[in-house]
């Protein structure tokens, strides 16, 4: 006794496409995919989880994000100004993270931050209440030097003296390697020895009066293979500069294309320099 064979079930309707999601919607799925580690760009537009960057845009000393930023030039740690000064205030000789001394007055071996402020004012710009919910949620006692302000009204005010700003204060430049074929040849060390590798971001724009040996301390901070600050040369037009020189010296003194931006080359010291 033979059975009529059971039809095929039919198969089910084609899904239907989602609804399209707004713009930079699909941005944040895949920087949720990749687990925010790297931003994400789509159409132009990087995506990130700010969690991700917070720890470089935080200040140490009071853990929330950085207002007026200021880095201190001997070891490039950086603090909101109002937090750095009151350390000051009690007496602090050194960086409050590494402890490295201050060479000379505390206020003036500090620079204010223009790249961090300028990062924190897009990322997290100020929205009413957004601030204080931020400190509240955390627990952190908001900074007495930057009260919330009511909406200002609207009414006629005399015109403010703005205090003069040398524009010269801060300056673009580039740091570079010395050419192999500009290295000088050594009994000891090969060309290849002295030779260092190039910075991922050979762009710059500090103040004018960060002097060579921060730059040494950058390089060695940046770098690998660089036992020490001291191990490193630094040249301009060919000329070894002193650790003592700033920039501004440089770009009034040494550089004379003022079309272009300074420019500075950097290798291992030898015997000769």
């Amino acid at each position: 006794m033979s059975s009529a064979a059971a039809a095929p079930a039919p198969s089910p309707p084609p899904a239907s496409p989602p609804p399209p999601a707004p713009a930079g919607d699909d941005a944040s799925i895949e920087a949720e995919e990749a687990g925010g580690r790297l931003p994400v760009v789509v159409r132009g537009k990087s995506t990130f989880r700010t969690s991700d960057i917070a720890e470089v845009l935080t200040c140490p000393l009071c853990k929330g994000y950085f207002r007026a930023a200021r880095t201190i030039t001997e070891c490039m740690h950086t603090f909101c100004t109002g937090c750095l000064y009151k350390q000051f205030r009690a007496g602090l000789k050194g960086c409050p993270t590494c402890a490295t001394p201050f060479q000379g007055a505390p206020e003036n071996c500090t620079m204010s931050d223009a790249v961090i402020n300028d990062l924190v004012g897009k990322l997290f710009p100020e929205k009413p209440g957004a601030e204080i919910d931020f400190y509240e949620s955390r627990g952190i006692k908001r900074k007495a030097e930057y009260p919330l302000e009511e909406p200002a009204v609207e009414k006629e005010v005399k015109k403010k003296k703005v205090p003069y700003v040398n524009s010269e204060d801060e300056l673009n430049f580039q740091l570079l390697p010395v050419p192999a074929d500009q290295i000088p040849t050594t009994s000891d060390k090969t060309v290849s020895e002295l030779e260092l590798p190039r910075l991922s971001k050979p762009f710059l724009r500090t103040s004018g009066r960060l002097k060579i040996l921060q730059i040494k301390k950058y390089l060695n901070k940046k770098l690998a293979n660089v036992p020490s600050p001291k191990a490193i040369s630094v040249f301009c037009q060919g000329d070894l500069l002193g650790d003592e020189l700033n920039l501004t010296f440089l770009k009034r003194t040494r550089w004379l294309n003022t079309s272009k931006d300074l420019t500075l080359h950097y290798r291992l010291k030898v015997d000769e320099d």
